[in-house]
């Protein structure tokens, strides 16, 4: 029997093609195989909204290159931070990761030229960090200075790292030396701080036992005192 190709319907209504043991056998039509693929929907297609990028202005013929944010962009991403820090002034706050931590911020102006809420995470985390330092600033100077020094001593590490990385196997002898001597010197100086930190935690520790010891030998008295509070039966004592 001659077969004749039969055209392509949508709905995919079976047909009868042919009778076997007298019985009619109903086979679904199949599609050609050059079918045509539908077109997609008329329209741009849905996409995210791209991250917004910070991009410096041009530089004038013969100006050096940027070593920092305009002050547009960095006043935005200043902003966006600290509404995070409500209640933290970021006119005091900028000038001491500026001056303490400028590695970390000459970083922070790299990433944020290619990943806005990277850096806004990061910046982030620095002032966390400046709160931090200020606090100890104030109260332990010396444990402070130790923590800046060795905050440097890591950048001058990466740095250092960075640069034995992408030299040849046979010229490295001298920055491996130099990063050797590095490390010995901020593994050192993390020790004289985690020692300063127990210290600390010694003291809270010292004054907790005594405050243990103090309540349980004044237990009944406490007690008393607390009944008398909730119950009201200390007339004339209130101040």
């Amino acid at each position: 029997m001659r077969r004749h190709s039969i055209p392509w319907v949508a709905a995919a209504v079976p047909v009868l093609c042919g009778c076997w043991l007298g019985g009619a056998v109903a086979v679904r039509a199949e599609p050609p195989l050059n079918m045509p693929i539908p077109p997609f929907p008329s329209g741009p297609p849905e996409t995210a909204e791209p991250e917004p990028i910070l991009t410096d202005p041009p530089l004038p013929p013969g100006a050096p290159p940027y070593a920092s944010f305009p002050p547009r962009t960095q006043a935005d991403l200043v902003r966006a931070v600290f509404k995070r820090f409500p209640g933290h002034d970021a006119a005091e706050i900028m000038p001491f990761i500026e001056k303490n931590l400028p590695q970390d911020m000459h970083r922070c102006r790299k990433l944020a030229r290619q990943h806005w809420n990277h850096a806004v995470n990061f910046l982030s985390d620095l002032v966390q960090e400046a709160l931090d330092l200020r606090h100890m600033q104030e109260t332990r100077p010396e444990l402070f200075q130790r923590v800046l020094e060795r905050r440097r001593l890591e950048a001058r590490v990466a740095e250092l790292a960075d640069l034995l990385r992408a030299l040849p196997r046979d010229a490295r002898s001298e920055q491996r030396a130099e990063l050797r001597r590095l490390l010995k010197n901020g593994f050192d100086l993390r020790q004289e701080i985690l020692k300063a930190e127990l210290a600390d935690m010694q003291a809270e520790l010292d004054e907790l036992t005594e405050l243990i010891a103090k309540r349980s030998a004044n237990r009944d008295l406490i007690i008393e005192r607390k009944l008398r509070e909730l119950t009201g039966d200390a007339p004339g004592l209130e101040w």
